[in-house]
């Protein structure tokens, strides 16, 4: 039941995470399309302004001054002079279809259009735009000699080329238009992906905060279950723990009575060797169970590993456990009795996991104002076992409790210090214990 929860849970925030994910994608592609649009929109309003400032300066300069395309044509210099008076002008010409037959600037340095515009009016960059007015035969078969009040329109004498198709147009380039009129699409441009991404973030903010509260409320869950499972396995090994006596010294006393029967002896042997077992069981479950007071003091960390070894010797006479130690005093601030816990807990972690002819190596190092203990073993952690090392109760022995390294990661955490337990190298597992602001003595 618990595990079809869990992947419940973790299938809803993997949907939790595509639909956010998708959500973004959708409104990023709408902002950039809004962004482009209002781009395009700029443009045409832009082109729509240049075009109604060319048709203004064209009036003022040809229907004015009482000009006419074909005058213009046989005296360019009249072209010349009127847009020396007009301070928005920067250059102009005359065309013949796409043939330019003569251009004038009046801008310092002088300007020059390298390429002539198809377009009747174009934006030619951020300052300047381009107008062209056509003139003379063209559509309709040459019939139409151009457009205008009678004293404008050309005559055949005027406009060379009248019997083609190709005409005679006459061009400006000019400062304008006024930018101002297209800021609010241009600001629109901008502000749509500054919308999103605030949004955004707000958005990745929310979720990053629901996660947390999730994971929050989850370990909370799973404190609130632990601290139960802790009241009670706590007052069942203290129930336990009081016959376990009784049981052993009559196991004893029936050992002694039937001295002389193997069997009997032999039962009598197991009884008292499970009541130890069940002893250390009991002492585990209350260690884990009640709140440890740590008591912090200088201590040189060297005489606390190897007072811990020689337990270890002790207890593992069949292993080889080689020490890698500095010659001069390591000092860590530390409660003594809880890290030679932790210290046995790892060896002892180590030897099980270890075969008799594997070595186990122990290594004090310094790294980055912190000493590190590492101990490490023969083995790999398969993917299963690193996902629940440090859980209560999780174990892949036969005759393991799965407390040792809970206690020895709980011992750890109320002293600041951190505990860790990773694939070293190739079969090899190395559990390393750090312990912040330590110094070696000189």
């Amino acid at each position: 039941m618990k595990k079809q929860a869990l992947k419940t849970s973790q299938t809803k925030s993997y949907m939790n995470r595509i639909f956010t994910l998708a959500l973004l994608a959708i409104s990023g592609i709408f902002v950039f399309f809004m962004s482009e649009w209002n781009a395009r929109q700029a443009g045409t309003v832009l082109r729509w302004a240049a075009n109604r400032e060319g048709k203004a300066i064209f009036n003022k300069i040809i229907h004015e001054s009482r000009l006419s395309p074909g005058i213009v044509y046989n005296n360019p210099e009249l072209l010349h002079e009127a847009i020396k008076r007009d301070p928005q002008i920067v250059a102009a010409g005359i065309l013949i279809g796409s043939e330019c037959v003569a251009s004038f600037s009046v801008a310092s340095p002088a300007f020059e259009l390298k390429e002539i515009p198809a377009e009747s009016s174009i934006i030619l960059n951020s300052e300047l735009a381009f107008y062209r007015k056509s003139s003379g035969p063209g559509r309709g078969g040459g019939q139409r000699k151009g457009q205008g009040p009678p004293w404008m329109r050309a005559r055949n004498n005027e406009i060379p080329h009248s019997n083609s198709n190709e005409r005679l147009s006459i061009y400006f380039v000019f400062k304008g238009p006024d930018r101002k009129i297209v800021a609010p699409l241009t600001y629109q441009k901008f502000l749509w992906p500054i919308v999103w991404l605030a949004l955004s973030i707000m958005w990745g903010g929310i979720i990053f905060f629901q996660r947390k509260m999730s994971d929050m409320e989850t370990k909370l869950q799973k404190e609130s279950h632990l601290a139960a499972i802790g009241k009670m396995s706590a007052r069942l090994a203290h129930e336990i723990k009081n016959p376990l006596g009784a049981i052993r010294g009559m196991a004893q006393l029936l050992a002694k009575k039937n001295i002389d029967n193997p069997v009997a002896k032999s039962m009598t042997d197991s009884i008292e060797k499970e009541t130890f077992r069940l002893e250390e069981l009991t002492r585990s479950i209350l260690d884990f169970s009640k709140p440890t007071e740590i008591k912090i003091s200088r201590l040189n960390f060297n005489t606390t590993i190897e007072d811990a070894l020689s337990v270890a010797r002790l207890q593992h006479p069949d292993y080889n456990f080689r020490a890698d130690l500095p010659e001069k005093e390591t000092l860590v601030n530390c409660d003594e009795n809880a890290t030679r816990q932790i210290i046995l807990n790892l060896l002892k972690n180590s030897v099980d996991a270890s075969k008799v002819e594997g070595e186990i190596k122990i290594e004090l190092k310094q790294r980055n104002n912190m000493t590190c203990l590492n101990i490490i073993n023969t083995g790999q952690l398969d993917p299963e076992i690193e996902k629940n090392k440090f859980q209560p109760f999780y174990s892949t022995k036969t005759r393991g409790y799965g407390l040792g390294l809970s206690i020895s990661k709980k011992l750890a955490q109320q002293q600041n210090f951190v505990l860790t337990l990773d694939n070293y190298d190739e079969n090899k597992v190395i559990a390393q214990l750090c312990m912040p602001g330590e110094k070696t003595n000189e």
